[in-house]
């Protein structure tokens, strides 16, 4: 059956990941494990609703983005244990808000310097969301398209066997900007972000940076 245009890019990511006849085998296997049906548009994600609305006259819009970086699934990571990764939904839910405050980074590799961080960060539609202060050049990325996804770092307490290792007690120490990496979550994504409107986080948000001698348009 035809591959939705929704799904090529997962579809490509796995035939450059392992090869054509083995990758669109496992793109298959993924998206049979995960109920997803490739012949149909990708559900309409809305989200960020908690946010509410912000007043944009006060706060540095152009060094906000929005993410998405981690839904409930099946990852694989082949060069790192465990290998199999099941993210249960209650385990997000419980542990999403502790990426709140913590630090950005490219790659899993390069650490990005205070005060840039994850500004806030909430479980909804489906997913570890938030909104996070960047650097003009990761911002530039994002707008010229070498950015795309994103990924997080992450301790845990527990694994339980649920088809593959499913972490339990999550605590996320890091978010990290995608530019040479494929994602392990190939549903996540990063965006500049667009307000309007007037939110007491927003003003929270305003009001710490400015503590941290952080200037702000």
């Amino acid at each position: 059956m035809p591959i939705h245009p929704d799904w090529q890019e997962l579809y490509q990511s796995f035939i450059k990941e392992y090869g054509e006849d083995e990758g669109e085998s496992k793109f298959y296997a993924y998206c049979k494990s995960n109920s997803i049906d490739y012949t149909k548009p990708k559900p309409k994600e809305e989200g960020f609703r908690w946010l509410g609305e912000v007043e944009i006259a006060d706060i540095p819009k152009k060094n906000l983005v929005k993410f998405r970086a981690l839904h409930p699934i099946k990852t694989f990571h082949p060069e790192e244990w465990p290998s199999i990764r099941e993210y249960l939904e209650e385990e997000l839910i419980r542990s999403a808000r502790t990426l709140t405050d913590k630090p950005l980074g490219i790659d899993h590799e390069t650490g990005i310097p205070d005060p840039y961080k994850v500004l806030a960060s909430e479980y909804e539609d489906g997913a570890v969301e938030g909104l996070a202060y960047a650097p003009d050049e990761i911002i530039q990325k994002i707008r010229d398209g070498k950015i795309r996804h994103c990924s997080v770092e992450f301790n845990w307490r527990t694994l339980e066997n649920v088809n593959g290792a499913a972490p339990k007690g999550i605590i996320f120490s890091r978010l990290d900007f995608l530019e040479k990496y494929e994602p392990g979550d190939p549903f996540s994504t990063i965006e500049i972000f667009e307000a309007t409107g007037k939110s007491l986080l927003y003003a929270d948000i305003v009001a710490e940076l400015k503590r941290r001698g952080v200037p702000v348009e």
